[in-house]
């Protein structure tokens, strides 16, 4: 997800880049700096099933979760998260 840094270097800069993830990946992304999360997945379905009101109910779902998230984490907004918050996975 992050930029390359080598590109970065060339252009005589650090590493900024617009970066807008899946859903799927979105906390982890939003932690890295991301700036927005798309959603497409997760409004199709709700479409499938409820029409309309199914894509309202999942876009409130996610919010409830992501707030959940947020307050587990010991967070209170997205401005809050940074790289602190991840754990390089064990293999």
């Amino acid at each position: 997800m992050p930029c390359r840094r080598s590109s970065a270097r060339r252009r005589g800069g650090s590493c900024r880049c617009c970066l807008i993830a899946e859903s799927g990946a979105g906390r982890k992304a939003l932690a890295l700096g991301a700036v927005a999360v798309l959603l497409g997945r997760l409004n199709l379905y709700g479409l499938a099933v409820a029409g309309e009101q199914g894509v309202r109910d999942v876009l409130q779902n996610f919010l409830a979760d992501f707030d959940i998230t947020l307050g587990s984490s010991g967070r209170a907004s997205v401005k809050e998260l940074d790289r602190s918050m991840l754990q390089r996975a064990q293999v």
